[in-house]
């Protein structure tokens, strides 16, 4: 029995640590949950500075990538719990050293917003990357279309 007590305290403290080491594939597997801040911000940083390896075009797209997540977490936070949750993340973000604009807010006369606020998800934040293509495409064969119709009807 007392052996056995330690172990036990040891798998709580494990399994309770939000300080764990991230990799590569728990940040594209990552969706954060702004109910526990501290470690959805640890999760953002550790795998903000995992992208910060990857070539610049690499980089970019997998930073898009963490934005449109943390952007979709904030938009999925009930309205009631954003005000209070966006003043206590920018407070810890500092503390982490995180930017206002890694985090994904910036500062009105409300106070903290999320930069997606208001928005729709653009056409490139869906999940099939072809969607854009298929738009351009379809747009072209459009106005084709029109520009065809009306040389003909002259």
């Amino acid at each position: 029995m007392i052996l056995i007590f330690p172990l036990f305290l040891g798998a709580i403290s494990a399994a309770t640590a939000p300080h764990r080491p991230v990799d590569l594939h728990q940040c594209s597997l990552v969706k954060f949950d702004l109910n526990d801040l501290d470690n959805a911000l640890y999760m953002y940083k550790k795998c903000l500075q995992l992208g910060e390896r990857f070539k610049p075009e690499v980089r970019s797209r997998y930073k898009s990538k963490l934005h449109q997540k943390l952007d979709k977490a904030w938009r999925e936070l009930p309205k009631h719990q954003r005000h209070a949750t966006l003043n206590r993340a920018m407070l810890k973000a500092e503390k982490l050293g995180i930017s206002k604009y890694d985090l994904r807010i910036h500062k009105t006369e409300k106070g903290w917003v999320p930069h997606s606020d208001g928005k729709e998800p653009h056409i490139r934040e869906k999940e099939d990357g072809n969607n854009e293509l298929v738009l351009m495409f379809s747009s072209w064969w459009l106005i084709t279309l029109i520009l065809i119709i009306i040389i003909l009807t002259y």
